[in-house]
């Protein structure tokens, strides 16, 4: 009996050993990140917060938010205290439009006043403007600051009938040449429940980004995606369905090679736990694109015991290193509804994939926070 008891302490005390490794790698892991906690926003219950934008400007990060759906309010955050979240600092509201809108009326839409949605911020280093675009009733308007923080002053609508606006400031790198392109989700109220949106992309005024490029040739958006793929369909009863939207997308090129172009976008309900991310690539920043077969990369993961509720609408934020992070919104409970927080996790590219591990705070066993990861190894 005394030599089995001598041989089993042994491996008693290796499988805790390897225990405590695997716990102590886990929590390098989490140290070593910036941002070491999720959610790194969170206004409480009822009170959304969704579809980031992310600017670094100045060694400082501005992040822009749907909120209260009638105004923007912009959070800041020095690169220095990236690994403390409590350092977000609430700023001004930037911009706003508070006016009756019939859409959100709608089945399945937030019952807001005006549906302010998605804004989308970008920085011209030419004219050193600051230029907002933002979705509001279903369109697409465009407005203008010398600052990060505003107020910024309306310029009008650009696009009818669309949301979720992004802009690529896109350089040639044999003759520098900048172009300016715009992408967004547009709106086909007559296939409400057979694909009701499709992403679209034109490119912007040279010399002015209030402006959509008016040249022959460069006249007319091309359509760029539409809903194919299963997991863009999930939606809420009367509500929406096959849903393509909050495109965001990276260019990679190496010298002298083709570059490649990585339209980043999410699907199925934005109201439910099945919202989800994917992406497709193109070797022209207009396409056409070609869907990632393995898609999406960013998904639910057991929602009915608080898992991973409807990651979507992202932003990217690549660091000096290379290291590159999504901001991104979850849904709070399996409820159908409009109740969100952010979130940032890293994302990753191996062979020209793109792959995420996605994070959400979940209550152990002994009541300590701990992590629930999803997304898919590529």
């Amino acid at each position: 009996f005394g030599s089995i008891f001598a041989l089993k302490a042994p491996m008693v005390y290796l499988a805790a050993a390897a225990v405590y490794v695997a716990w102590l790698l886990f929590a390098t892991s989490r140290a070593s990140r910036p941002f070491p906690e999720n959610p790194i926003l969170d206004n409480g219950p009822g009170n959304d917060l969704a579809d980031p934008c992310i600017l670094e400007y100045n060694n400082t990060l501005y992040l822009y938010p749907t909120g209260d759906q009638k105004s923007f309010q912009v959070y800041t955050l020095p690169l220095t205290d990236l690994n403390n979240a409590s350092k977000w600092k609430q700023g001004p509201v930037v911009f706003g439009k508070d006016e009756f809108c019939g859409m959100s009326l709608a089945p399945g839409l937030a019952k807001s006043w005006s549906l302010n949605w998605a804004p989308h911020v970008s920085y011209d280093p030419d004219s050193k403007m600051f230029y907002l675009y933002y979705s509001v009733c279903c369109n697409i308007g465009v407005a203008v600051s010398d600052s990060p923080l505003g107020p910024f002053e309306d310029r009008g609508f650009l696009v009818k009938w669309a949301i979720d606006a992004f802009v690529l400031r896109d350089v040639n790198q044999e003759t520098g040449q900048v172009d300016w392109h715009l992408y967004y989700a547009g709106i086909h109220m007559q296939h409400w429940f057979n694909g009701i949106s499709r992403i679209w992309g034109q490119r912007l005024k040279p010399g002015d980004l209030t402006k959509l490029d008016d040249t022959p040739g460069f006249d007319q958006p091309k359509l760029l995606l539409k809903p194919s793929q299963d997991w863009e369909w999930p939606a809420s009863m009367l509500a929406p369905k096959g849903v393509v939207e909050a495109p965001w997308v990276l260019k990679f090129q190496e010298a002298k090679a083709q570059p490649t172009y990585y339209l980043m976008y999410s699907g199925a309900g934005a109201n439910t736990p099945a919202y989800s991310v994917g992406y497709a690539t193109s070797h022209s920043p207009l396409g056409p694109f070609t869907k990632h077969e393995r898609n999406p990369i960013i998904s639910p993961e057991n929602p009915s015991t608080r898992g991973i509720l409807g990651p979507g609408h992202h932003a990217v934020w690549t660091e000096k290193s290379g290291r590159m992070w999504v901001f991104y919104h979850q849904q709070r409970t399996t409820q159908t509804g409009w109740d969100r927080m952010l979130m940032v996790d890293e994302l990753k590219m191996n062979e020209g994939i793109m792959s995420l591990e996605v994070t959400r705070p979940n209550d152990s066993a002994d009541g300590q926070p701990g992590f629930q990861s999803a997304g898919r190894d590529e």
